[in-house]
């Protein structure tokens, strides 16, 4: 008899080198927790900027995940761009998402990462705009009030129709959907989440509609079993190159405690 899956089987140690082609995205799963030795390993990686963040934490276990996600995300991102991960650097694009500067630009390495409680999720893509959210599901007091706040009409009623017992799952699978596109088109909350649609009940999730003229056609999504208790998703770009499919998804899991 086979043992049920379990969310560490979807998440597999890298291989190295690790080489990214156009027709494929890669989600890095990242355990924030770390010991004192790896996190003050790691905060050498990070720029004074980074640093001087990492100070301005009200409490050493939020700082402690703020020095860890950043350093991950300069490791992995190092994978790529074949260069120490102190020496990358960072900029923001129009509307506020980061990106590599140059000259990594030139590398057209595309990410987006996302943290929740323990967990970080990076993706990445070459040539093409990704984004990944995550979410610890956790207790809301009023879900179809809060969902009204920030939900398109036609979400709302569908959480409505959900018993009680499913409608939290299922509005955090909603959010980091959203989440997850806004994220890619770089425009973050200033679209408003109500401006991306997505169907509650199809697998893989659908766009159902886009505000600002976006062109929902363009734009895929799929959910990502990332943790017992997280609510995750990750949305693409479909390239006009691409006639024979969405591209392949490859989900690495950062080793633990490396320093």
């Amino acid at each position: 008899m086979e043992r049920p899956l379990e969310f560490g089987d979807f998440w597999r140690a890298p291989s190295a080198p690790i080489a990214l082609s156009e027709r494929a995205i890669h989600v890095w799963r990242v355990a924030l927790g770390a010991g004192n030795e790896t996190v003050a390993g790691l905060a050498r990686l990070l720029d004074p900027e980074e640093q001087g963040r990492a100070e301005r934490f009200r409490t050493e276990a939020l700082r402690r995940r703020f020095v860890v996600r950043r350093a991950r995300l300069r490791q992995i991102l190092a994978r790529y761009a074949a260069t120490p991960p102190d020496a990358l650097r960072f900029e923001r694009g129009p509307h506020g998402k980061p990106r590599l500067a140059p000259p990594w630009r030139r590398e057209r390495i595309e990410f987006s990462a996302s943290h929740s409680a323990d967990w970080a999720l990076v993706a990445v893509a070459a040539g093409r705009p990704v984004g990944v959210d995550i979410e610890q599901v956790r207790p809301v007091a009023d879900v179809l009030d809060l969902s009204r706040n920030y939900f398109a009409a036609s979400e709302n009623e569908a959480l409505a129709r959900l018993p009680e017992s499913e409608r939290l799952e299922v509005f955090f699978q909603l959010w980091v959907c959203k989440e997850a596109v806004l994220k890619a088109l770089g425009t973050g909350l200033s679209l408003g989440l109500d401006q991306v649609v997505v169907s509650a009940d199809a697998m893989p999730p659908r766009i159902e509609a886009m505000g600002h003229d976006q062109d929902r056609a363009a734009w895929r999504l799929e959910y990502l079993r990332a943790a017992p208790g997280f609510a995750a998703a990750l949305a693409w770009e479909a390239l006009e190159t691409e006639p024979g499919g969405d591209p392949s998804l490859e989900r690495y899991e950062f080793p633990a405690e490396r320093p």
